[in-house]
């Protein structure tokens, strides 16, 4: 800090530091020594001034919930993502039921569908192979057998078309639950677990890693904070090996079907369609035994939570 000063002689301006204050100092213009004044200190504005020190005002934190008895409200401990639900329904069961059954009625059409074109193309084979023995076939069974491969054809893909949509809106509702459920640290979105269905090389493993992280993330044992400790699904690596394998032997049916000219390659298309066909009604035995299983793991994680909630409640001292 430094202030000013008057040489009494010169009158010129002089700065020095403040602690020269009743000092005898020398005019470096004309030589005279004088002694320093004291310091004359200006009146603090009161525009500035602090006339009161007030009391640190108290700061009081929300509520956890309205109701903290009610279990859809248990939620700001943890780290909810934007898309996932901030509350249960006003039922207090997990939705996703109705898609659910949904899915595993669509699953099961797909599946008997599946086991009458085995018997279509069983019948259109048996029809060739009589014809290479000298049999003559009556023109009335090749048309029979004809309209009903046709009509079982269009029904597989109107039928294939709404499983697929059944599916993926469970599939969707299913991972959607995970936050209801208290499950933390989850590495894709629902939106992602539908898309991941559609994107070219991933979809050869994502849906996959998905399906495992619903399964993990469901599990009733809810002592684990991670999901990455509980053990994986052997279903649904059986679910997933019959739906590749599936689409590679419907896209080699295919390619025999309209390749085929003479009657040895009709028949081994045929039987790739009914290799494909045995494949997709174990997929779909497996998808159906996956939606049973996540549907119960979720439902019991839920009640488990539950079940923790009033635990902690009734420890409560008041």
């Amino acid at each position: 800090m430094s202030t000013t000063y008057e040489c009494p002689s010169c009158h010129r301006t002089l700065a020095a530091p403040a602690d020269v204050a009743g000092k005898d100092v020398k005019c470096p213009g004309c030589g005279t020594v004088f002694t320093a004044g004291p310091i004359d200190v200006a009146p603090a504005d009161e525009r500035f001034a602090i006339t009161k020190q007030k009391p640190a005002r108290p700061v009081s934190l929300p509520a956890a919930g309205e109701n903290e008895e009610d279990f859809r409200s248990l939620f700001p401990r943890y780290d909810i993502p934007s898309w996932g639900d901030k509350q249960l329904p006003d039922s207090g069961v997990l939705p996703g039921r109705t898609r659910a059954a949904a899915a595993i009625a669509c699953l099961a059409a797909c599946a008997l569908l599946a086991a009458v074109d085995i018997g279509a193309s069983a019948l259109h084979h048996q029809m060739l192979v009589r014809a290479e023995n000298g049999e003559v076939v009556p023109d009335a069974e090749e048309e029979t057998i004809a309209v009903l491969e046709s009509v079982v054809g269009l029904a597989t893909l109107a039928l294939r078309l709404g499983t697929a949509v059944a599916f993926c809106l469970w599939f969707y509702r299913a991972y959607k639950n995970l936050p209801l459920l208290k499950a933390r640290n989850l590495s894709f979105t629902p939106g992602w677990a539908v898309g991941s269905f559609f994107i070219p090389i991933l979809q050869l493993f994502r849906p996959y890693q998905i399906a495992q992280e619903i399964w993990q993330a469901s599990a009733p044992d809810i002592s684990l904070e991670s999901s990455w400790h509980r053990a994986k699904s052997w279903i649904i690596r059986f679910w997933w090996f019959f739906w590749i394998i599936g689409n590679l032997l419907a896209s080699i049916s295919m390619q025999f079907t309209l390749g085929a000219t003479t009657p040895a390659q009709i028949q081994a298309a045929l039987e790739f369609d009914m290799l494909s066909d045995i494949r997709e009604i174990l997929a779909a035995g497996f998808a159906i035994w996956m939606i049973v299983k996540i549907q119960q793991r979720q439902a019991m994680r839920l009640r488990r939570l539950d079940e923790e909630q009033n635990t902690e409640e009734e420890g409560k001292e008041y």
